[in-house]
């Protein structure tokens, strides 16, 4: 998968983490996932992309994933990849009801987890 592919799966992965506090990233939306399909958690804790993606489409950034299978192939790719600590990072920050928002790049983030959501972005972009 190219980078910019694994990019957009990584926002949808963020969409997975919680809301810990104000961003400062620019921000359009602040929306929380609703569940959906194959919801629960995943044996990481995590939970499972299925389940992310409603909440991470909901924002609508200009460089998310523009379906439910976009953001779920994506999502998996970016928990299987390299960067799989920094996700897990992100989803600590993100806690139990997360928040998805659109930083100033258009990239899917979570409320409150900036500097999390800044790492697993360096880390898919091979900085």
């Amino acid at each position: 998968m190219e980078k910019s592919r694994i990019a957009i799966v990584l926002v949808v992965c963020l969409g997975l983490l919680g809301a810990c506090g104000s961003d400062s990233s620019g921000s359009k939306n602040g929306t929380s996932p609703e569940g959906g399909a194959g919801g629960g958690s995943s044996s990481s804790g995590l939970p499972t992309c299925d389940a992310t993606c409603p909440g991470v489409l909901a924002a609508k950034c200009t460089a998310g994933p523009t379906s439910q299978s976009d953001c779920v192939s994506g999502c998996e790719a970016v928990r299987m990849s390299q960067c799989a600590a920094q996700y897990g990072a992100l989803y600590t920050c993100g806690g139990s009801s997360p928040k998805y928002n659109c930083t100033s790049a258009g990239q899917v983030g979570l409320v409150g987890c900036d500097s999390q959501t800044a790492a697993l972005w360096k880390c898919l972009s091979g900085a």
